[in-house]
């Protein structure tokens, strides 16, 4: 690790200046900003477009911005407020909501954030200020002749950025809040809030100005800092601190990193501030802690749990109905499956628009493209169902779906991945315990019993000549060796980690068997997965075959 022994950073600044460099951008090399542009490219707080260039003169959008300060702060946790205007498929959309959650950017009064408009220079100031904790600066300062231009809620801040040099007036005089700021001025700004970023070395003497700790494994020692600190999570762990002190504020992500050691030798003689607090306003979300769930909906929603004296008005807006039930049976029924029984309950003429996962449940999206949407989740036992009618705010489906959180329940025993290890197999795989039982008791002499749905047995041979046959003659072999086991229905091969791999579907009486043979030097590895027949279909297929992709040898 090097060492720099700094008395002015400003000098580091000055030699970095004048090194030779190729620059990021192709279009920014003359532009009076481009050491600033170059700066923050390095650093990886801004990216380019795919076609290279960086457009330094065109205007900056409020999500473009707020992309800057969440890559600067290493912002990670997501808000769960429900935010109008912003959809998953957006690339802002987790940027927004971890500025959201750290109040960084707070939208309008109604929730509004408004990412695709370009920023203002007050708005600039105020999101800077909120993110960096800017101590405010009382001194009196210049006078602009659009001063009563500045809207109230930005006032002080963009006085004080004024006072402290962050940003100058015009020629004429003026402040101009109202303006938008070009991409390159945004950044000036920003570099003359934060003008230092800490890499892995080891730094003596003085700091001048608000310093962001940018790198793993930076280390301070009899230092002094004429500013502020930040140090975002991704770095507090290993960053090295001893006789430190900071003449502004500290900031860190949360309270519990006030008791690390490096940390205790830090001295602030003003103010510590942590990201996550309780000063973030928190929105009200639903629950239902019977059967552990959680998400976001716009105050003007009308929330209603399904039972079976509910009345329900149709024609009210914004109307979310819930179906929450737990059933044995569901464990062995696919998402799918699920969820078309449930359409049938209803008239709406649903289509399938979206699968995936929240957490380790699956779930399925239906639009029926009449202002009706339904969300089915199969968590192991229970199934949530959603219903949407008369939907009128923005997003609604989409922030429910991405804001959901599914908590632990006391007395249910919820699935997890987990990772089968085997060193003396030389074998590792995912498998889903309670769907799953793994058995390995051929080559290791542990009996493993239990109650999964599925049973997955493992054995491997060793074979002295197995370079001797071709992948056809083994193949030949070991389908007369499955036809033992009942009828093969289909068969095929392909590649697992450069391995050849032989596979059987085998039915046998109610049973579906999948024999999965793979072939590793002299080694044959055999998986045996067997379940009832219904099961297999449903979800024991999938099940095996997120095994089989996770398979290394």
């Amino acid at each position: 690790m090097k060492k720099t022994n700094i008395f002015m950073i400003s000098i580091l600044i000055f030699i970095a200046v004048i090194a030779p460099s190729s620059f990021a951008f192709t279009d920014t090399e003359n532009h009076w900003a481009s050491e600033t542009i170059e700066k923050m490219q390095k650093y990886k707080v801004i990216n380019g477009y795919t076609d290279g260039s960086f457009i330094p003169d065109g205007l900056m959008t409020r999500a473009e911005f707020v992309k800057v300060m969440s890559n600067m702060l290493k912002l990670e946790k997501e808000s769960s407020k429900y935010i109008p205007d912003i959809s998953r498929q957006d690339w802002y959309y987790s940027d927004i909501r971890k500025a959201v959650e750290v109040g960084i950017i707070q939208g309008d009064t109604n929730g509004y954030i408004h990412p695709n408009d370009f920023i203002t220079r007050e708005e600039a100031v105020v999101i800077l200020s909120r993110a960096f904790r800017i101590t405010q600066n009382n001194n009196i300062g210049k006078s602009y002749v659009d001063e009563n231009m500045i809207a109230d809620w930005a006032k002080k801040e963009v006085l004080t950025f004024s006072r402290n040099g962050y940003i100058n007036g015009y020629e004429d005089d003026s402040i101009r809040p109202k303006d938008f700021i070009k991409r390159a001025e945004a950044l000036t700004v920003i570099s003359r809030v934060i003008p230092n970023f800490l890499q892995a070395e080891v730094y003596e003497g003085v700091i001048h100005g608000n310093t962001l700790v940018a790198d793993s494994n930076v280390i301070l020692r009899s230092l002094s800092i004429d500013g502020s600190l930040i140090i975002p999570d991704s770095y507090i762990k290993s960053l090295g601190a001893k006789n430190v002190e900071v003449k502004e504020n500290l900031i860190i992500s949360n309270e519990s990193y006030l008791e690390l050691e490096s940390i205790k030798n830090i001295n602030v003689e003003k103010n510590t501030y942590t990201l996550y607090n309780s000063e973030v306003e928190k929105e009200e979300n639903y629950v239902s802690e019977n059967y552990g769930i959680e998400f976001s909906v716009p105050a003007t929603a009308h929330v209603l749990e399904l039972s079976g004296d509910t009345n329900v008005n149709f024609k009210e807006n914004d109307l979310v109905i819930i179906d929450i039930k737990k059933n044995e049976n569901y464990y062995l029924q696919s998402i799918r499956t699920i969820a078309r029984e449930e359409a049938k309950k209803y008239d709406n003429l649903f289509e399938l628009m979206e699968e995936g996962k929240i957490q380790n449940a699956e779930y399925v999206l239906y639009d029926d493209k009449e202002n009706a949407q339904m969300l089915v989740i199969k968590r192991d036992s229970i199934v949530y169902t959603f219903i949407f009618f008369n939907i009128v705010s923005d997003n609604l489906v989409d922030n429910v779906l991405s804001t959901i959180k599914l908590i632990p329940l006391e007395n249910f025993e919820e699935s997890q991945n987990r990772i089968y290890r085997n060193s003396a197999l030389s074998l590792k795989f995912t498998y889903q315990d309670i769907y799953v039982v793994v058995d390995d008791s051929y080559n290791t002499k542990n009996v493993n019993s239990g109650d999964g749905f599925f049973k997955l047995f493992i054995q491997v041979n060793t074979i002295t000549d197995m370079q001797k046959y071709s992948l056809s003659e083994i193949k030949a072999l070991l389908e007369t060796l499955a036809r033992n086991d009942g009828e093969i229905l289909e068969s095929k091969t392909f590649k697992i980690m450069s391995n050849d791999a032989i596979q059987f579907k085998i039915h046998s009486e109610e049973k579906m068997i999948y024999s999965l043979y793979v072939v590793v030097g002299n080694n044959l590895y055999n998986f045996i997965f067997t379940g009832e027949e219904n099961a297999m279909n449903e979800v024991g297929e999938t099940l095996f075959e997120n095994m089989v992709n996770t398979l290394e040898f």
